[in-house]
Formats: structure tokens, C-alpha cells, sequence
């Protein structure tokens, strides 16, 4: 008999009808972990393994699992991206999100207050954890940096940000998700600017810069086209340091450019931008 038998088999012998693992299954499922099941009947972590996957349970990382039975979550936020608030963040995440193998959608950025924005309209109870990243790229000393990030666990919201584009390797996001409504275009373009995008002031001219892939770049240029007059939509997408890049250069056409993406924007707690890159725009450009 091989091991595989065995280790079963001494399990079946504790676990005897499809009651008692119907049991186990649920015990699982209510996220008593793996070692307390192992205690509870009086067998091993690898027996329970194997029970558990002989009757297709996925086994996953228990943190990931604990997080998304035990915080209340809003599920169903990226079914109707047709709201500036599911606009804005599903632009957010495309630009700086990920989704992890382990099955969570995660992000990480230097911004706690902006992490707390999206926790208030998907999970208001989910953690945000802090780590020390040392030595950081994000420092122009390359000094230690402080990194928050939050993971969203939740098998239907990781479904339904697949649907719309978003995937593990940024590099493989190519499609300008079809379901954004024209009049949150901006909110979306905006979020995604929030994530992966930036200006600067330097000599008199201000710069106005994203990143992405080819294709989803020419989809955001021509939608800026169509609502920036002086945008043409033959503008040249760059390549350099691995990543596409469309930039333009020159304090009318970037104005312009901030004007459109902060349109009808509402200043409150938990408003649709990214406070500092904002206050920075308002330095620059003259809007409310």
C-alpha cells in the first residue's frame, strides 16, 4: 500500500461515513485551521490535506482565508463599473493592483490614506499592514521606505476584476475594459493616473506622463484626444526602462490634459483622487 493509501486510510478510519466528513468539510470552510483539525480528530496535518483534497476542497493560505470569511466585504463593486467609484478604483487597480496565485487581489503603495479610501467602499474592516522596504528604488536616496498594502480575499471580487481585464503580470493588461460608461471615462483615466501616472514642474514646463501597455496606451490616448483638443492622437508611445510610456510636454496641453481628469470632481474624505498628486495639480493648474 503506498503512502498516499495509508495516510488515508488511517483517516477514514477516524472519519468513517460521508457525515463526519461532510463534517470536516464545513469545520474547514468556518476556517478551523488545518493543525486544529489534525487535533480535533486525532490524526495528522497531511492526513486532513489529503481528505480535503480527495473531495475537492482548495486548500489555501489560511491568513488569505481568514481575512475574507472574517472582514465583510462588498462583493459585488466591480459587477457595474458604470459608478465613478468602481470606475475610479478599477482604473487604480489596473494601474497599480495585483492579483496574487494565492487568490486575492492585492496593493501596495505608499499612500495610507488612500488605502483607506477604498477600504470605506469594499471593506470597511479589512486591515491595512505596513512593511519596511529596504533600501527602497522609491527613494531617490535609496533609503528604507514605508510600503502600506491591503489584500482583498473574496473569490466573486477576483472573478469579477478578471472579467474586466485586470490580471497577475501588468504586462499582460492590453484591453481598455468596454464597460466604462462615457461620462466616467475621465474618473477611470483619472484612477488609473492615480496609480501609474505622474507630472512635474521643472524650468517653466510642466510634464504629463503614464505607463502601461502598448495597446491599453493607444485606447487612453485617443480617449484624451477626443476631450483634450490640443491631444493629437498620433502622438508617439515611447519605450524605455521595459515599460510603454506616453508623455507630453508643455504647460497648455498638461493643463488641458488635469483639467479633463479632475473634472466635476468633489473634495471630500473620501474623494476619487489621490490627495497628493491633487494638491500638486493645483499648484501647477489653475482648478478648484
Amino acid at each position: 500500500m503506498t503512502k498516499y493509501l495509508e495516510l488515508k486510510q488511517k483517516l477514514l478510519n477516524t472519519i468513517t461515513n460521508k457525515d463526519a466528513i461532510e463534517e470536516l468539510k464545513t469545520n474547514y470552510k468556518k476556517v478551523i485551521t488545518i493543525r486544529k483539525l489534525a487535533r480535533l480528530y486525532h490524526t495528522n496535518e497531511t492526513s486532513i490535506r489529503l481528505i480535503l483534497k480527495e473531495n475537492s476542497i482548495k486548500i489555501g493560505n489560511y491568513g488569505h482565508r481568514k481575512a475574507y470569511r472574517k472582514y465583510i466585504l462588498n462583493e459585488e463593486f466591480f459587477n457595474d463599473l458604470s459608478s465613478p467609484e468602481a470606475a475610479y478604483w478599477f482604473g487604480f487597480l489596473l494601474a497599480d493592483g495585483y492579483l496574487n496565485k494565492n487568490g486575492y487581489i492585492g496593493l501596495d503603495i505608499k499612500d495610507f490614506d488612500h488605502l483607506e479610501k477604498l477600504k470605506n467602499v469594499i471593506g470597511p474592516t479589512l486591515p491595512i499592514y505596513k512593511r519596511i522596504v529596504k533600501n527602497s528604488k522609491r527613494n531617490l536616496k535609496w533609503n528604507d521606505s514605508v510600503v502600506y498594502y491591503m489584500h482583498i480575499s473574496s473569490v466573486k471580487l477576483v472573478e469579477a476584476v478578471k472579467l474586466i481585464g485586470l490580471t497577475e503580470r501588468k504586462s499582460q493588461r492590453e484591453i481598455f475594459p468596454t464597460q466604462i460608461n462615457d461620462d466616467v471615462l475621465n474618473v477611470f483615466c483619472r484612477g488609473y493616473f492615480d496609480g501609474d501616472g505622474g507630472f512635474s514642474h521643472s524650468n517653466g514646463q510642466t510634464t504629463f506622463n503614464i505607463r502601461g501597455s502598448k495597446d491599453f496606451l493607444e485606447k487612453y490616448l485617443y480617449i484624451m484626444a477626443e476631450n483634450c483638443p490640443l491631444v493629437s492622437n498620433n502622438k508617439k508611445i515611447s519605450f524605455d526602462s521595459g515599460a510603454h510610456r506616453l508623455q507630453f510636454n508643455g504647460n497648455n496641453i498638461s493643463e488641458q490634459i488635469i483639467k479633463w481628469l479632475y473634472k466635476d470632481i468633489i473634495i471630500e474624505d473620501n474623494g476619487l483622487y489621490l490627495n497628493r498628486k491633487y494638491k500638486i495639480a493645483k499648484q501647477f493648474m489653475d482648478i478648484t
